[in-house]
This record gives C-alpha cells, sequence and structure tokens, in this order.
C-alpha cells in the first residue's frame, strides 16, 4: 500500500556504511521481503565481515523510522483497490486481513498514512510481533509460512479458500506454503523476483475486484477458477506457463 522499500535499503545502506561496508541497490534487490535477522545473516556471509546483528539491525530501524515520520510514498493504485474490497466485504461476504511482516507500530503509521485504521480488516497481524509468543526469539517471519497459518486461524478460514496478494517473492512462498494462492503484484525492487508458485503476476492498476470474488457472496469468479485450475499444473516461473498480467 505504501513504498516502504527505499527507506529500507537506505536505512540500511548507513548503517553498514558507519561499519565501513558497500551496500547497493543491487545488492538489497534479492533479500526484499526477508525479515531484518535473515538479511543481516545475508550481508555478513556475503561480505565476510564481522558485526553486531542486533546492533546492526537497531540502527537501521532508528535510521528508517526517522525517515518514515516525514511520510511514506503511497502506491496509489494498490489503496484504491484495498478501499474498494474495505467497502465492499461485508456485502460480498468475505474477510480481509493484513499481513506484513513489520511490527505493529510500523504497520499503524503506515495505514494512517493512507487514511485507513486497523479496524478496516478482520484482522491485522505482525510477522515481527504476532509470532514471538509462538516461537520467541527464532526467526519465523516470511519466507516462512507461520504467519499465514495464524492468520488463516484468526479468521477461522482454510488456506485454500484463501487469495492472497504478495509483492516478493518471500511474501509468496510464505502464502504458497501454507496453502493459499497467491497472486504477485511487483513493486520496483521486486520486478526481477521469480514469485515462486505464484499463479499470476498481475498490477493493481485497473484490477477489479469481479475479477476475483462474484456480485454473488462467497462465490469466487470464472476468470479466478480458470485461472487457478490452469496454475496448478503449470504454476508461474514454471517453462509452461510464462504469461503475465499487467492491466
Amino acid at each position: 500500500m505504501v513504498d516502504t522499500e527505499r527507506l529500507k535499503f537506505e536505512a540500511w545502506q548507513e548503517a553498514l556504511k558507519a561499519r565501513g561496508l558497500t551496500f547497493n541497490i543491487e545488492d538489497y534487490i534479492p533479500l526484499v521481503g526477508y525479515s531484518s535477522e535473515a538479511i543481516a545473516d545475508s550481508i555478513k556471509e556475503l561480505s565476510g565481515a564481522t558485526f553486531n546483528e542486533k546492533e546492526l539491525i537497531l540502527e537501521k530501524d532508528t535510521i528508517y523510522h526517522t525517515n518514515q515520520k516525514p511520510g511514506v510514498p503511497v502506491l496509489d493504485d494498490a489503496v484504491s483497490f484495498l478501499k474498494d474490497l474495505i467497502n465492499t466485504k461485508n456485502r460480498l461476504n468475505i474477510k480481509l486481513a493484513l499481513v506484513s511482516s513489520a511490527e505493529h507500530k510500523e504497520i499503524k503509521v503506515n495505514l494512517e498514512r493512507i487514511g485507513i485504521t486497523a479496524a478496516d480488516f478482520d484482522a491485522v497481524l505482525s510477522g515481527k510481533d504476532d509470532l514471538k509468543p509462538l516461537y520467541g526469539e527464532r526467526d519465523v517471519n516470511k519466507p516462512l509460512p507461520y504467519i499465514y497459518q495464524l492468520c488463516s486461524e484468526k479468521l477461522s478460514i482454510p488456506p485454500e479458500n484463501c487469495l492472497v496478494f504478495e509483492d516478493t517473492n518471500a511474501g509468496v512462498l510464505a502464502a504458497v506454503g501454507t496453502g493459499m494462492a497467491a497472486i504477485a503484484t511487483q513493486n520496483d525492487f521486486t520486478r526481477e523476483h521469480v514469485f515462486t508458485g505464484a499463479i499470476s503476476k498481475r498490477s493493481f492498476k485497473k484490477m477489479k475486484i469481479s475479477e476475483f470474488v462474484n456480485e454473488q457472496p462467497s462465490s469466487i469468479s470464472t476468470s479466478l477458477f480458470s485461472l487457478l485450475s490452469n496454475t496448478k499444473e503449470n504454476p508461474v516461473g514454471s517453462e509452461q506457463n510464462q504469461r503475465d498480467f499487467f492491466l
């Protein structure tokens, strides 16, 4: 809904520069969508450098939250689609959840930026916060499936009846690993991501709810049913199905 990736990249870059390390956008792109812990581990492995990961992440987070305060760029097409969903979900008898790797406080700030509150959703889940009571300090955020498993439980909806929109390969892997169908909605930082297991790659531009849910409440649309049936055999990323959808 908002473009946080550039601010996150710049925060990582500044924190690493203070440690004498160069971090380019090409280094960051494959890591987009992964937890801070996973990114720090990857940086340490690739650079061969020695640093305190917790201190690095804390400094990165401080820089990010400082840069976030003036406002994060809004993804207008995504927000428009989300608001349409919010306005019609009760009539269509569908449930709507927000599932993020970020902390709840960051989610709250970003929702305020687009004029939406947590009350507009049936569930708002943070991979950073909501998994801690279950797994402690272990890094079990995306691409592991636990946050989407928790979401399924919170909504009381089985995974096979859920449709997920994700803009990173890590997010798609988490959703698919739970048994959910995932549509990849790439951003400027994830255009080269493979999106393993996604049923299609789409843009929010001109996307309509009727493509996924019929006017008859709780009824899956014919176009989505056909897409699901086809991609069970030929998922995005396979040689048989290389179709991209940008409307």
